[in-house]
């Protein structure tokens, strides 16, 4: 008989308590009373993602999520958009996520509805031959987003096949999948063990007795939850140097380095030299790159972590004869950090944005959801800021300076330059 094996309650999450339930086949909810809000985020989170298909799976966890949207139930769909609900979902490199947004009041009339749509495979031959041409057709037209290529090619020679694929596959390995190959799939990933269900709510609603009904039916035996682990190390890169040639208007420059894994060791020095390089017109490479010297018109980063590694890109638009110059001068930019470091006065400023940051995300459901679901995935179970404030306030100017020596000179990078043909 499915049963609560395990419940925390946790009364310091701001703006009201957070409430983690773990079940006997391995399921868990996260519940979060927010206060004062007058919606509700739900997020009902599978790890099933692209970085746990084989070779010959490549893309079926994102046809998965099409066909998730039932043609045969679109009448509860319907129903729930009259209702004010709004539907979506995603599928990214680990997880299959779907999700809610409604209003509270109207959340304990909605969730049994929307669980119901999401935790069964049921779909028509019909659904299936329609999903793979939208998907094919997706996949063409993500050629002609050529920031997003570069992206996906930089993680594909970076990351090993599991983390590196397109978490949409290729359209020849979708158009090959069959039934078999789905629901396979599906009774391996879809399960229990891999499920966790995220609601926060302005209004109190007790969602554990929501999976409890549904799972009655499920006849897993006891199982223990299945999460990710991130245990600090980081695995060095692959790495390679590169130029494409595509029809294009605006060539970009890719720049990536070896990062921090997940919450591993530095990834607070990271976040730190991030915001001190790209944060903002007073952010190092605004002044660098678009004051001193007009290179850019437009410039991004993200650090880009998983259980064993990471990679920190740096992504540059300009002119294909100014990319020799930008890359001199982030490698200047780098070695006066390590020779004469940052001072106090701006890492302690630094640090204390990003905590306010942190802080003013919280005001935004979602913001919080995406958190909660996080720390639920990678075992991190810190429903506050607290620690994370804590690992934010031992980075200093050795730290980044250690980063600087051991992360960007000791080690080889990537440079793609995608430029017109």
């Amino acid at each position: 008989m499915l049963k609560i094996i395990k419940e925390e309650s946790f009364n310091t999450f701001k703006k009201g308590p957070v409430r983690r339930s773990l079940f006997s086949n391995g399921a868990s909810v996260v519940s979060h009373y927010a206060s004062g809000f007058n919606g509700a985020k739900v997020l009902l989170n599978f790890l099933a993602g692209s970085a746990f298909e084989n070779k010959n799976e490549e893309g079926i966890a994102h046809l998965i999520e099409h066909l998730m949207f039932k043609e045969n139930q679109s009448d509860l769909i319907a129903k729930l958009e009259m209702m004010g609900a709004e539907i979506n979902a995603y599928t990214y490199k680990e997880s299959v996520c779907f999700e809610l947004n409604c209003l509270a009041k109207k959340l304990n009339s909605i969730l049994p509805i929307f669980l119901e749509l999401f935790m069964d495979l049921d779909f028509l031959d019909s659904q299936l031959s329609k999903e793979k041409l939208i998907i094919k057709q997706e996949l063409k037209e993500d050629k002609d987003d050529h920031e997003a290529q570069g992206i996906e090619y930089i993680f594909k020679k970076n990351f090993d096949r599991a983390y590196g694929h397109p978490v949409g596959g290729n359209s020849s390995s979708v158009l090959k999948f069959k039934r078999t190959d789905i629901e396979k799939y599906f009774k391996k990933y879809f399960i229990p063990s891999r499920t966790s269900l995220v609601v926060v709510s302005g209004e109190k609603v007790k969602a554990e007795e929501y999976l409890i009904q549904y799972y009655q039916r499920d006849k897993t035996k006891r199982s223990n939850p299945v999460r990710l682990n991130s245990n600090g190390k980081t695995a060095k890169l692959n790495h390679t140097k590169v130029t494409k040639k595509k029809k294009l208007e605006s060539p970009v420059l890719y720049l990536s380095f070896n990062g921090p894994s997940m919450m591993g060791q530095d990834y607070m020095s990271y976040v730190v030299l991030d915001d001190i390089l790209f944060e903002g017109i007073s952010s190092v490479f605004f002044k660098k790159l678009r004051e001193e010297k007009p290179l850019v018109y437009g410039f991004g980063s993200s650090l880009n972590c998983f259980p064993k590694f990471g990679n920190y890109l740096m992504i540059f638009n300009g002119q294909e004869n100014h990319f020799g110059e930008i890359e001199t001068i982030i490698t200047d930019v780098f070695k006066n950090i390590e020779t004469f470091g940052i001072s106090k006065a701006i890492l302690d400023a630094t640090k204390d944005k990003i905590k306010d940051s942190w802080d003013l995300s919280f005001d935004d459901l979602s913001e919080r959801a995406d958190y909660l679901l996080e720390n639920e995935i990678y075992q991190m179970h810190e429903h506050t800021h607290d620690k994370i404030k804590k690992l934010l306030d031992e980075v200093d100017e050795k730290s980044i300076k250690k980063i600087i020596k051991n992360f960007f000179f000791k080690n080889e990078y990537s440079r793609l330059k995608i430029v017109k043909k």
